[in-house]
């Protein structure tokens, strides 16, 4: 009896030592600890690249059939989150192979592709690493090129002939395309023939006002076709024009001046814009959410009368910035 209590102890503590390191081994991946039971692979992390200019900060990365985007940072970089399988679909999380894009608006689209199986991205598969991270950077390559001119570059807001300062000024753009394909670019929404929007960025507080401008010349087009040669048009700047019951006030001071514009590209899915914004493509709506590297004029504004008295000028409208 003795002899078989021995040997039932032999064989049945090293099991019970056994089963209990499994138990500890499994504490290492409770989900507490473990990114791949807790959260699983629904991130993936990366950089955007804009081959002509050294920040590729507020590029829009935006991943299909989910509809989910991000910013880059500072650096380029951005992380990108996937929304749990359970609120993907009924089925608890959706399979396929998914397109990333990087967009910049007058850039080149890049694109990366993306594996993601019951909700979740596979690693190691296409264009992802085994850690989520992208294998590559998505490199961006300018397409579209505005230039703004503005003449003179200080005006007054008060039409007074007693001071020789100019009360307007001619705003020329010049639009060409850097890719050697042919650009299709929109400087007017429908309706707006002779009339183009700019936009006023104060240097000191950052808040955008935004400005209507005449065309000269006659070519009305809403939509121009842009090639490598430039196409110019040219605008008289007027601020005398605004309506007087605007109540927002335009101080005086330095401004940078932006024109409306937007570029027409079919490999953009028309979900992606709608996902930066609603109503994004309006001039008078939020346009500035739209992702693009914008140089504006210089320009600046005085508002003096013979009396030496200074007033303020009203804008159409201003946008909180």
């Amino acid at each position: 009896m003795l002899y078989q209590n021995l040997t039932l102890t032999r064989w049945v503590m090293p099991a019970i030592l056994f089963l209990f390191s499994l138990s500890l081994t499994g504490c290492t991946n409770s989900p507490l600890g473990s990114n791949e039971i807790s959260g699983g692979n629904r991130q993936i992390t990366g950089k955007v690249v804009i081959t002509d200019h050294p920040s590729a900060e507020d590029a829009f990365v935006w991943l299909e059939g989910f509809n989910v985007g991000t910013r880059t940072d500072a650096e380029g970089k951005f992380t990108l989150a996937l929304p749990a399988p359970q609120n993907q679909n009924s089925q608890g999380g959706i399979n396929g192979i998914f397109k990333l894009y990087a967009y910049v608006a007058n850039y080149a689209l890049d694109i990366a592709t993306t594996v993601i199986k019951e909700g979740e991205f596979v690693y190691s598969k296409e264009d992802i690493g085994a850690k989520g991270e992208l294998k590559r950077h998505l490199f961006l390559a300018k397409k579209f090129e505005v230039d703004i001119v503005v003449f003179p570059p200080t005006f007054n807001c008060i039409p007074d002939p007693l001071l020789n300062l100019p009360n307007f000024t001619q705003v020329t753009l010049s639009l060409k395309s850097i890719s050697g394909d042919p650009v299709t670019a929109i400087l007017r929404k429908p309706g707006q023939i002779y009339a183009e929007k700019f936009y006023l960025k104060n240097i000191e507080t950052r808040e955008i006002y935004l400005q209507t401008a005449f065309k000269t010349g006659s070519d009305f087009r809403n939509e121009i076709q842009v090639s490598e040669i430039p196409h110019s048009e040219t605008y008289n700047f007027e601020l005398s024009r605004v309506e007087t019951d605007s109540t927002t006030i335009l101080p005086p001071g330095d401004y940078e001046l932006f024109p409306y514009f937007l570029v027409v590209d079919e490999a953009v899915p028309v979900e992606l814009i709608e996902s930066i914004g609603d109503n994004v493509e309006s001039p008078d709506g939020e346009f500035f959410k739209i992702p693009a590297k914008r140089s504006g004029a210089p320009l600046h504004i005085l508002c003096e009368n013979s009396d030496n008295q200074a007033s303020k000028f009203n804008p159409d409208r201003s946008i909180h910035n």
